[in-house]
């Protein structure tokens, strides 16, 4: 009564509340109170729009039982007074939020399908017009024009993989990301993933050693492991000098597995390791070959890790070497 009416409860004791609060009657409350005495039965109202004349218009949850003697007669009512009215403004503030949540997440969710077509529709007329200069190169180009058809075609496909990493990171952050699900021989796709990469490896004359169970299986996207495997021996090939050594090792446990891959690269200052999967950044490449000139590839596989609901970690000295291990679960939840 106090919060509602702003009455002190020393000025009703004792007293008629119908008296004490003349709106109630006009609202119909003597009539539920005397429907309650004379048949016994509860009455209950909620979100009930109350006028009060000290503070204007409450929302109330009401609710009038009979009241019984010893005999069992109904002898009056008691009356609770339930104010939900500021929790009644949250919720529909909480509902207005989420409303505006989810039309942003409408307005965000477009804007990443009209980037990747605004973007990929004009890289991909280039690509093909490499293509056809690529078919007569040989006879019409001169060695000069060989040279900057190649450059063309090699800046081209590095456009092309930043609008994807651009593109995934979008849509990982607005949960757009789809898993499609199988079991995957992990063996067959790490020994798959490693021969594409044998060429930059015999180059650079570096070793790689891979330790994995025959015929692993495991549960998940196959093109999102991929491209974590990818990233990861990518980067410990450009961050490793030549003659270095690479080993990837995989460990089955009853649940899950633990991937390391290590490197005898630069390695990364320790004051860094706890930035090395933000977006943007990027290690120091003074002793790199070739780095991620933007910063996203680490980001990307953290969050593909995690997408499977794994987790990763590293380890790194500088000068020594780096040591990236994950896990992935054996199965993983279809509501990913």
């Amino acid at each position: 009564m106090e919060n509602t009416y702003k009455i002190k409860k020393e000025e009703v004791i004792g007293k008629n509340i119908l008296d004490m609060v003349p709106n109630l009657v006009k609202e119909g409350f003597d009539k539920w109170i005397k429907e309650v005495i004379k048949t016994g039965e509860s009455f209950e109202l909620e979100n009930w729009e109350h006028e009060t004349l000290r503070i204007g218009k409450r929302i109330i949850n009401l609710k009038i039982s009979p009241l019984h003697n010893e005999e069992g007669g109904v002898i009056g009512a008691t009356i609770i007074f339930d104010d939900v009215t500021e929790k009644v403004k949250l919720q529909k503030k909480l509902e207005k939020a989420y409303q505006d949540f989810k039309e942003l997440d409408k307005m965000r969710r477009e804007f990443i399908n009209v980037i990747a077509h605004e973007l990929r529709t004009p890289l991909s007329v280039i690509k093909g017009y490499l293509s056809i200069l690529e078919l007569d190169k040989e006879k019409n180009l001169t060695e000069k024009q060989k040279k900057f058809l190649d450059i063309m075609d090699k800046n081209a496909d590095i456009l092309n993989k930043l609008i994807s990493d651009i593109l995934d990171l979008l849509k990982i952050d607005s949960g757009m990301v789809e898993l499609r699900i199988d079991a995957l021989n992990l063996e067959q796709i790490v020994k798959s993933i490693v021969k594409d990469f044998m060429p930059d490896l015999n180059k650079n004359k570096q070793t790689l050693d891979l330790e994995i169970p025959e015929n692993l299986i495991i549960e998940g996207d196959e093109q999102k492991i991929t491209q974590i495997f990818s990233n990861l021996i990518s980067n410990a090939i450009k961050y490793t000098p030549d003659n270095g050594k690479i080993c990837i090792k995989i460990e089955e446990r009853e649940n899950d597995i633990i991937v390391k891959i290590s490197d005898s690269g630069i390695g990364i200052p320790e004051s860094d390791l706890d930035k090395i999967f933000d977006r943007f950044y990027i290690v120091d490449t003074t002793l790199a070959r070739e780095s991620d000139r933007v910063g996203l590839g680490l980001s990307i596989v953290k969050g593909n890790v995690e997408l499977h609901g794994g987790s990763i970690t590293v380890k790194s000295k500088l000068r020594e070497g780096s040591t990236f291990e994950f896990t992935l679960p054996k199965r993983v939840s279809r509501l990913n």
